[in-house]
């Protein structure tokens, strides 16, 4: 019995999630508004490139030059992603673990010591993916001819999805190092190996879940949107990224606080 109270519950994690979000959605709009726009830019540059990119290819353009180029145009967008990923992320933590007092700006555009320390957390458990992204871009380069061209798009895709759901798995033991880092506590990294043990792949399953939600309706709305992608669209992709992440976000906060703050007082 004792044991099953310390489990951390995956279902009951993601519901109170969604109802966090909603009960402090005013708060979370209004300080996630102008991190989010920057983000969004981010996100809708990359994917112009990469359409850019492709039409170089049809073009008859240099496979391995232009495939190169798209895949460190993903490095480069990443490595600016995870900057305001740790931006938006201490904003939910803050709200959702200490409340809206805690934030120091309204509107969500800050740095500090503290977005500096989660930003390092972040590259951290973002090498795998680096290493994937650019390892594609060697081979990219290295394969000089449109008969390769498919697999290396293949490649590429199934990276930016699968990847994502392996680090998961990879990094849960020391994940919750970030919300313990966005509230400032002592050790973060020795409070997160001990908040987490025995929930690992709990944690994991919480954390994949939305995640896997959101491939799944960007592929669907990819597979079955229009042919011709315009601005519109991605507008509207990036929304769809943007509000996962939130839940994301939301559930690794949940979860810390159940297992940190919740466990501790019963």
């Amino acid at each position: 019995m004792d044991k099953e109270k310390n489990k951390l519950p995956v279902l009951a994690t993601l519901h109170k999630s969604i109802v966090t979000i909603a009960d402090n959605s005013l708060v979370l709009f209004k300080a996630l508004l102008l991190p989010s726009i920057i983000m969004w830019l981010v996100f809708l540059g990359q994917r112009l490139m990469q359409q850019h990119g492709k039409a170089l290819i049809d073009d008859g353009l240099n496979i391995s030059k232009t495939a190169f180029y798209m895949s460190m145009s993903s490095v480069g967008a990443f490595i600016i992603y995870v900057i305001y990923s740790a931006v938006l992320a201490i904003i939910c933590h803050r709200v959702i673990l200490l409340g809206k007092e805690s934030l120091t700006s309204n509107f969500g555009i800050y740095f500090s010591r503290r977005v500096l320390k989660y930003f390092g957390w972040l590259i951290l458990f973002g090498i795998p993916i680096l290493i994937g992204y650019m390892a594609i871009a060697a081979l990219a380069a290295l394969l000089n001819s449109m008969d390769y061209y498919e697999v290396i798009t293949l490649l590429h895709r199934a990276w930016s999805k699968a990847g994502m759901v392996i680090v998961t798995f990879i990094i849960a033991p020391f994940v919750l190092v970030l919300p313990a880092t966005a509230v400032d506590e002592e050790s973060p990294f020795s409070k997160a190996r001990l908040t987490v043990r025995g929930n690992t792949i709990r944690l994991a399953v919480v954390l994949i879940i939305p995640m896997l939600i959101r491939i799944l309706t960007v592929w669907a709305l990819e597979y079955f949107g229009p042919e011709n992608i315009n601005i519109t669209y991605n507008v509207f992709i990036g929304l769809i990224f943007f509000v996962f992440m939130v839940f994301e976000t939301a559930a690794l906060a949940i979860s810390y606080k159940t297992l940190a703050y919740d466990r501790k007082n019963t």
